[in-house]
């Protein structure tokens, strides 16, 4: 029960300083945000981060009834999502900068795993 209210806390933690951060490099970079909230550059894109997303939902799910022993994998699959948005976004669109985006939120993550991999 305390590893799961540990992860909870980072994870709430992570959201917050993740906002706060992308609002500040979107000033300081001159991101440009399209107002879509479509982020997919390709159809591989699309489809590998609708697999990450039902990945994180399974693996919250899991680990909080079932297997609280790999509570880890709640900050790596989502890390492993934004890795990879990030590797899409350099790639095949790296003039409008969102890439930067992405790499912060998933340092956070993983930050946070080793966080909760600590207190645990």
């Amino acid at each position: 029960m305390k590893s799961m209210f540990v992860a909870l806390v980072i994870l709430i933690s992570i959201v917050i300083l993740s906002i706060a951060i992308n609002k500040f490099l979107v000033k300081q970079f001159q991101i440009d945000i399209p107002e879509s909230k479509e982020r997919y550059v390709n159809r591989l894109h699309k489809t590998v981060e609708k697999v990450f997303h039902a990945g994180t939902l399974i693996a919250i799910s899991l680990t909080f009834t079932q297997f609280p022993q790999y509570t880890v994998f709640v900050f790596i699959i989502p890390a492993m999502q934004q890795l990879f948005r990030f590797l899409m976004e350099f790639l095949f669109n790296y003039e409008n900068k969102r890439f930067i985006l992405s790499v912060n939120t998933s340092w956070l993550l993983l930050i946070g795993a080793i966080v909760y991999d600590f207190y645990t």
